[in-house]
């Protein structure tokens, strides 16, 4: 398996305040800006936006809790532990407050760390995900769309390893080019081992059990004011006919949809994220709401 290392890119392990591990790639200078990655998936799924982020950027790419090259202390998967994690690694690195792009988990994580610490995220860019309203006049659909959340939950180490369910993932919710095999072995190598499994596993079973649960009851209580953009693939089987109920409880939100792409926003429509990500989180000083 040969992959090609994005140039200036440095590694290093920072421990948060449960004793965990997380590794976190970086690379520029300026304005921090924290990017998490979905499942599943890790740091590397941002390869082809770290470069020219970093031309204007401090980019912080952790790996979530249980993925990638982090460790899996604990029991705990819940969004608020994640949340703690993101920032247990901006106390590490000595940021006080940055930008947050997140994709699938890391969007949910996202919005989570700004409910929680909205004085820690100065804008944040969800992609690839449901938003904490989404059960406000959802389209019944949208309650089957995540299928592999159910298998995650209930099957254990059989959704990673004979059933494949990471790998079916990444060939089906993609809909601009495909994964080299490298690609995708990068990722699936990591869903085979034991603490990827374990993660997948509790991080689903208290979606279900707690997050989802905890979001339907309370989403009418919840508000957000800093700006989000959030980004979904016109495609992605996930996010279709999101609820448009966001608006009255985070009015500096906006939701875009992005035409021919799938779930995996990063890789599909590289040039387009960057493009979004640089006006979004830099957006000039003469002009409205760049969103």
């Amino acid at each position: 398996m040969r992959l090609i290392e994005p140039p200036g890119v440095t590694h290093r392990h920072v421990t948060v305040d449960d004793g965990c591990r997380i590794h976190v790639a970086e690379a520029g200078t300026g304005a921090p800006l924290v990017l998490l990655h979905g499942w599943p998936q890790h740091w590397y799924a941002w390869r082809d936006v770290i470069g020219p982020l970093a031309e204007r950027f401090r980019v912080i790419c952790p790996d979530l809790r249980g993925l990638g090259r982090s460790d899996a202390a604990g029991t705990d998967w819940s969004l608020r532990r994640l949340a703690r994690d993101v920032t247990g690694v901006m106390d590490a690195l000595g940021v006080d407050r940055c930008g947050v792009v997140g994709h699938d988990w890391g969007a949910v994580i996202g919005y989570r760390l700004a409910l929680d610490q909205p004085g820690r995220v100065t804008r944040l860019m969800p992609m690839a995900a449901p938003h904490p309203w989404a059960s406000l006049g959802a389209h019944p659909r949208q309650v089957w769309r995540p299928w592999h959340v159910y298998t995650a939950a209930l099957l254990g180490r059989a959704n990673n390893t004979w059933l494949q369910v990471p790998r079916t993932c990444l060939r089906t919710w993609r809909r601009a080019g495909a994964f080299t095999p490298d690609e995708e072995e990068a990722y699936c190598a990591v869903m085979r081992r034991p603490d990827a499994r374990r993660a997948t596993a509790r991080y689903n079973r208290n979606l279900i059990v707690r997050e989802v649960p905890y979001f339907v009851a309370n989403a009418r209580r919840l508000t957000l004011t800093l700006p989000i953009l959030h980004l979904n693939g016109a495609e992605d089987p996930l996010t279709q006919r999101l609820s448009p109920a966001y608006r009255t409880y985070a009015p500096a939100m906006r939701l875009r949809d992005l035409p021919g792409c799938g779930h995996y926003i990063a890789e599909e429509r590289t040039t387009a994220l960057i493009d979004a990500v640089t006006t979004f989180f830099e957006p000039p000083a003469t002009a409205g709401d760049p969103t």
